[in-house]
């Protein structure tokens, strides 16, 4: 039994779906699947705009020639009509001047479409193969930032700072930390590519990477710190007036750990334009990077320039949060899987912005 579902080269292309693709409604109101097709995001996306403005040069060019010619191809049929003599019909003149007229316009039309042709092809791929780059950073971040939610590492890592190093065993050595793993294939193989984004989206991108990396150096040096058999940090630190150096790397960690959640969330933003993906990601990223940030705001004296920066962010973190949190409020009507998960995960949001703005979100929502 057939589905009625028709397959063929020209399947899925009609006026309508092109219509769309160029703008006929919000881009709010796509689909998840004309979202993610080429079409729509070549009419639509910001990455590929230089592309879309010169493909909109040689449709307009092309018009101009084919007006031009046309005018000059009529001028010629009417010189070509009215030349004849008078003993010609007007058959024979009728089809001397079309002649002239189809004459004149392949020979001046006809070489100049294969060139149009191949400027709006070029375009095309060029923007699908840019396209394809920008997905691939952007599965490639918010995979990572996951994982790390997943297991919730912002709140493992605090835990393990008030918890304090563990007693030293003497199996110790063989509890070194070493990282083997490629976890940046993306980022190792197509870095050259991010030279076809925009100057603000590479600055995010890499800088999530090397922060993540410098993360991966700080593990490496907090395994190599010898275990304090003192009391947890926070005593500690307190007896001592200042963090002991097992505490000082796990700050450390913890420090890198949150701008590279925060250059991630940023990267995001810029490179997913589907709303409900970019709401869904960005809470997930959220999660552990206001965890941190909550940590590193109380764990920093007032005099310290860190300190300082952090407290630079809090405005962004409320407009930027509260937009979020209206957003996915105003996606109660949609039955889209992103949507609903977002929707779930957002009071755990709303949790974790309260403890590091000591704010109440809900409540202060109209401030």
């Amino acid at each position: 039994m057939t589905s009625g579902v028709i397959s063929g080269l020209f399947s899925g292309l009609s006026f309508r779906a092109l219509a769309r693709a160029m703008g006929r409604v919000p881009t709010e109101e796509l689909t998840a699947k004309e979202s993610a097709s080429t079409l729509f995001r070549f009419f639509r996306s910001k990455h590929v705009r230089d592309l879309k403005l010169i493909f909109a040069s040689a449709l307009f060019v092309l018009a101009l020639h084919l007006f031009v010619v046309f005018c000059l191809g009529l001028g010629s049929a009417v010189h070509n009509y009215f030349s004849l003599s008078a003993a010609a019909g007007i058959i024979e003149r009728l089809f001397t001047a079309a002649g002239a007229f189809l004459s004149f316009f392949i020979t001046y039309v006809g070489p100049a479409l294969p060139v149009y042709g191949v400027i709006v092809g070029w375009a095309y791929q060029t923007a699908s193969s840019r396209l394809g780059i920008v997905d691939l950073f952007a599965c490639e971040i918010s995979t990572l930032c996951r994982v790390g939610t997943i297991f919730d590492i912002g709140k493992g890592y605090v835990d393990s700072y008030d918890a304090g190093p563990r007693p030293v065993r003497a199996s110790a050595a063989s509890d070194k930390f070493v990282s083997q793993e490629e976890y940046f294939p993306v980022f190792d193989n197509n870095s050259r590519d991010l030279q076809l984004l925009e100057a603000s989206v590479v600055n995010n991108i890499t800088e999530f990477y090397t922060y993540m990396k410098a993360m991966r150096d700080s593990l490496r040096k907090l395994a190599e710190v010898p275990a304090q058999p003192a009391a947890p940090g926070v005593a500690a630190a307190a007896a001592t007036g200042e963090a002991d150096p097992w505490h000082g790397a796990m700050v450390n960690v913890i420090y890198l750990l949150y701008l590279g959640y925060e250059s991630a969330r940023k990267a995001v933003n810029d490179l997913i334009e589907f709303q409900p993906a970019r709401a869904e990601r960005s809470i997930v990223i959220l999660l552990t990077e206001l965890k941190c940030y909550a940590f590193l705001r109380k764990h920093f004296k007032a005099d310290d320039l860190r300190r300082k920066r952090l407290e630079l962010r809090e405005a962004g973190y409320r407009r930027d949060i509260r937009k979020l949190y209206r957003e996915v409020k105003a996606s109660s009507g949609h039955s889209d899987e992103l949507w609903v998960q977002a929707r779930e995960t957002l009071p755990v949001l709303v949790l974790r912005y309260n403890e590091a703005l000591g704010d109440d979100l809900e409540a202060n929502l109209s401030d």
